[in-house]
């Protein structure tokens, strides 16, 4: 499991160890309807990557239908950190 997978997962309160079991239904923290299956930098890494970028308020777990949105621009950085932030304030 990636590193900001296991992040992820920790922050918002599943305690997996190395794998989400396959019965666990986490909803997309955007739609809040269909199922993760990315977790994705709000503010990417880029080449070569950046630990410092593997935080709670950096990650987003997405259905593959809101990830494309994201990465085609109809959703933007700054409307997925307000939506991480409510939902790490509300912990």
């Amino acid at each position: 499991m990636k590193k900001h997978t296991r992040i992820w997962l920790q922050s918002r309160g599943y305690y997996s160890k190395d794998m989400i079991p396959d019965d666990l239904w986490i909803p997309c923290e955007w739609c809040e309807l269909r199922a993760v299956v990315d977790v994705n930098h709000i503010d990417p890494r880029g080449m070569g990557g950046s630990a410092e970028k593997d935080t709670p308020e950096n990650l987003i777990g997405m259905c593959r239908e809101c990830h494309n949105d994201f990465e085609a621009k109809k959703i933007t950085k700054e409307q997925l950190s307000d939506k991480v932030n409510l939902i790490i304030n509300k912990r």
